[in-house]
């Protein structure tokens, strides 16, 4: 029942009780009983009332049920009514260790209470499997469900972090400055090198630099996973958020920046972008002569 309907049940049964009181008074004569009964009939409303209160006071917060909280409800399909996760089978840890599947399934398992019960996953205590590799538990939900969690190989993470970093300010990066000074070497515009590391720079800040006032994510059109370059031809704005888009009696959702990850090549980036020093070379020669 909520909140306010039940308040509202206790005033008016706390009037009942004055109305009760009041009538027993004067039923019982001044002998004081009804007038006393009465009084304790009050009480007991009022304290029935502050009881629920503190009550309610006393619930623990597990904070708003917003999309990716550990409290958000998954949506109901057409064969499934609208229900929380409360536990996961991280499928890549137990391929990783088939012999450990109950102490895998109820770590995963204590880290949705953790998340319920602290609002994150902050602190949370990584896995540390036979091999000694570390797993940390790590989102995975879709957008605008309630929490899902995978098992995160820690060693693969950092390589994959690794990797990303190598690429990103190519101008900054031994391998992919010599990248770009073969691909000037091929066209006999070697003595350009300097002037173009200027230019790419100059441009990557000058775009990155409008995107970030605006408040606008970049997002770039051929993934770098995939071997999109990191350079201004190869970003652009792109809304860091999905959206629920409603067509017809249904909802589409149209992926953002966060969701859409390695996969822009073939949606907001399709047909646009660039992936190699070759094509960057051509496009940057009227800026060069």
């Amino acid at each position: 029942m909520p909140i306010d309907n039940v308040l509202r049940s206790m005033v008016k049964n706390g009037k009942s009780a004055v109305k009760n009181g009041v009538k027993n008074g004067v039923k019982n004569g001044g002998n004081g009983n009804g007038i006393k009964n009465g009084i304790q009939e009050i009480t007991g409303g009022q304290l029935a009332k502050q009881q629920y209160v503190e009550q309610q006071l006393a619930r623990q917060n597990f904070g708003t049920r917003k999309p990716g909280s550990a409290v958000r409800a998954q949506r109901p399909t057409r064969r499934m009514g609208a229900r929380s996760i409360i536990a996961s089978e991280p499928q890549a840890m137990l391929k990783a260790y088939p012999n450990h599947k109950e102490e895998v399934n109820l770590w995963m398992r204590n880290a949705y209470t953790y998340a319920r019960k602290n609002g994150s996953l902050d602190g949370y205590e990584n896995f540390k499997g036979p091999d000694g590799r570390l797993w940390r538990p790590k989102p995975a939900q879709g957008a605008f469900e309630g929490l899902r969690l995978k098992g995160d190989d820690k060693t693969k993470r950092a390589a994959t972090i690794k990797r990303r970093s190598n690429r990103e300010n190519p101008w900054t990066k031994p391998a992919m400055r010599d990248d770009l000074y073969a691909a000037l070497l091929r066209i006999g515009k070697e003595h350009h090198f300097e002037k173009l590391l200027k230019i790419m720079k100059r441009d990557h800040q000058n775009k990155l630099n409008a995107l970030k006032a605006k408040g606008i994510t970049k997002g770039h059109f051929i993934s770098m996973k995939q071997g999109g370059l990191d350079v201004a031809e190869n970003f652009g704005p792109q809304r860091g958020r999905s959206l629920r888009i409603k067509k017809g009696d249904s909802f589409e959702i149209d992926p953002g920046n966060y969701a859409e990850k390695e996969f822009s090549t073939t949606g907001f980036g399709s047909g646009k972008g660039i992936d190699n020093w070759d094509d960057y070379v051509r496009m940057k020669l009227p800026e060069l002569e």
